[in-house]
């Protein structure tokens, strides 16, 4: 068995990179490694497969991130769990709000699921559980691997690639790096193109090179980790924070008499009820949505009734968050502009 490192030496041994092609010198250097070639090669077939077909890719991976991710928790609290390294409040948040919002962004994935889904399946707990879950392990894994590796920098799973690490962890952080990310590629590239061709945007042949062989063709040039960092950061601003969250909760809202159709149906709005944003459902009152059972009850029946507070506030708080994100990520480029 490989010896226990004390925190110290722990520390200094996973300061190290793991990066392949960060060698002194080569900073900045592009190119296509023979690795990405062969990932393109297995992974672009799977994202040519329908939806259904690739169910079963899909439940391997699931099942690789409980073991793989157990394992990781297995090697935290291994390695020692120091908490008195971990503040309360960090120093730089200009990556979190739109990293967050990136990660979360399934909400476009939704529609294509619920055609391919079986009728028995609930909608509701199927998203609930996933969330939750989700979350729960975001922090376990976020605050243990926190604990036990002080200087972990960028990619969490070059740390655990890292040669300080023991055998079987090291294998897992590769194993998850195609099991997970590498097989969540093709799903995303499947819903991209099928929305692409339903939304008819493009034509069976460009839906698939835009959604499948485009990404391929671009993503290279992310190698250097910094530039990936600051795309995520600045999508989940202004792209996926706006379109998966924002928008979703003002079409909810709208559809529950919060603000004026008037500007989309001058003739039918004045017939339509109106209600202020923090307005609670009326007990008995048939004609206001918010008591109305639909498919997909996004809040528990004893909170169905308050569906246009927490809307609003959900709304409300998302926008102060990008919007203080997106400003926090501005002064952060602006003042290493100006150190240049």
């Amino acid at each position: 068995a490989q010896e226990r490192l004390s925190a110290a030496a722990a520390a200094a041994c996973h300061e190290r990179s793991v990066a392949p092609f960060a060698e002194e010198g080569a900073a900045g250097a592009v190119l296509v490694s023979s690795g990405y070639v062969l990932l393109a090669a297995l992974l672009v077939p799977m994202s040519n497969m329908n939806l259904e077909d690739n169910v079963t890719i899909q439940k391997v991976s699931f099942w690789m991130l409980v073991v793989l991710s157990a394992e990781f928790l297995f090697q935290f609290w291994a390695q020692g769990l120091d908490k008195h390294v971990v503040p309360a409040f960090g120093h730089d948040y200009s990556h979190v709000v739109g990293s967050i919002l990136f990660n979360y962004a399934f909400i476009t994935i939704i529609p294509s699921w619920l055609n391919e889904k079986r009728p028995e399946v609930s909608v509701n707990q199927t998203v609930w559980i996933s969330t939750i879950g989700s979350t729960a392990l975001y922090i376990a894994m976020g605050i243990m691997g926190a604990c036990a590796y002080t200087h972990a920098q960028g990619n969490f799973l070059n740390a655990l690639s890292n040669d300080c690490s023991p055998l079987v962890t090291r294998v897992s952080a590769f194993l998850f790096a195609f099991g997970i990310i590498g097989l969540g590629i093709p799903f995303n590239c499947i819903v991209a193109r099928y929305s692409l061709l339903v939304g008819r945007s493009c034509g069976p042949r460009m839906s698939t090179f835009w959604a499948v062989y485009f990404p391929w063709l671009v993503s290279w040039l992310f190698y250097g980790g910094g530039l990936f960092n600051e795309v995520v950061a600045w999508s989940g601003d202004l792209d996926i924070g706006p379109i998966n969250f924002v928008l979703p909760l003002a079409v909810s809202l709208t559809a529950l008499g919060v603000g004026s159709l008037r500007w989309a149906h001058p003739r039918a709005a004045p017939a339509l009820r109106r209600y202020g944003p923090l307005q609670p459902a009326e007990a008995g009152d048939e004609h206001d949505e918010a008591n109305r059972d639909t498919l997909v009850g996004p809040l528990p029946s004893f909170l169905r009734r308050f569906q246009r507070p927490v809307g609003f506030v959900a709304a409300g708080l998302l926008c102060v968050g990008i919007l203080a994100s997106v400003v926090t990520h501005s002064a952060r480029a602006y003042r290493g502009f100006v150190r240049k």
